[in-house]
């Protein structure tokens, strides 16, 4: 089953697509990563879809956003590994 994707828009402006939720798999396997930026940057290279419409070296470009751009990605990724959300809200 492929899982939906949503938009979420950072403080910057910067138009952000994502899986609308995680599935176990992917939190266990983020989880079996040796340290945490490992897992880190497992989660965004298979959470994140796009960034401004980039579609390639996600991890990089996650890097060279502003920081409140980072936090507000981290944020979502965190709600949906702790199941505080169902899903991402659409902006």
């Amino acid at each position: 089953m492929e899982i939906p994707i949503v938009k979420l828009k950072l403080p910057s402006g910067i138009e952000v697509e994502m899986l609308e939720y995680i599935n176990a798999g992917l939190v266990i396997d983020s989880n079996a990563k040796d340290n945490v930026t490992d897992g880190q940057k497992f989660l965004i290279e298979n959470v994140i879809v796009s960034i401004n419409g980039k579609k390639e070296n996600l991890y990089q470009e996650a890097r060279a956003l502003r920081f409140s751009d980072y936090q507000k990605i981290d944020s979502k990724i965190k709600e949906l590994i702790t199941g505080e959300v169902d899903v991402v809200k659409k902006n």
